[in-house]
């Protein structure tokens, strides 16, 4: 019944639900780049996401549902599975300032990409590098080769230079994702 109802409102209404989560270490600034992508404006916010977050946008000729997950691994699986049916897409939220963290960053990169092994679907992994206004921010290949990248061969993945102040990349890595994900 839920997979009849979900292709008739696509039938009717013409957009398509792509479910995917966005993760990364606390202060990274997903909630931030959920805000801006969705409402258009920055706001700061002071206190981490507890459990996790869904917000919706329209993109293009798709609807978004982007799952924020604040930081506890917990029903990683579920909610993987959950999200794979509709989009196989994964964001990691990655504070490019954050040198002493990204290696947590990567940790927790990698315990996802096992639970997408077992899932047994190919992957797209879209990492924002946020906070590439700020002078300190680490270089796009500094945070490649931080994340340990080189070694994920079966997915396919990008990394984009963004701010959620900003909003500067944003639009430029759901485009990456769009392009990928309208052809399933």
């Amino acid at each position: 019944m839920g997979a009849m109802s979900s292709n008739l409102t696509t039938m009717i209404y013409g957009k398509k639900k792509m479910e995917m989560l966005m993760i990364g270490r606390g202060f990274a600034g997903k909630s931030t780049i959920l805000h801006r992508l969705i409402h258009g404006g920055f706001i700061s916010i002071n206190n981490a996401t507890i459990g996790f977050d869904a917000e919706e946008m329209d993109y293009k000729d798709v609807s978004f549902v982007f799952f924020e997950i604040g930081g506890q691994l917990r029903n990683m699986q579920f909610l993987l599975k959950h999200c794979f049916n509709t989009a196989p897409a994964l964001i990691l939220v990655v504070d490019s300032c954050g040198r002493d963290i990204i290696k947590e960053a990567r940790v927790e990169l990698h315990l996802y990409m096992k639970e997408i092994e077992v899932i047994g679907k190919k992957a797209y992994i879209l990492v924002y590098a946020n906070k590439q206004d700020l002078p300190s921010a680490m270089s796009i290949a500094e945070i490649t080769d931080n994340l340990d990248l080189q070694s994920i061969t079966r997915h396919c993945w990008h990394v984009q230079a963004s701010s959620g102040v900003t909003g500067e990349g944003l639009h430029d890595g759901l485009d990456w994702l769009y392009r990928h994900l309208s052809t399933k």
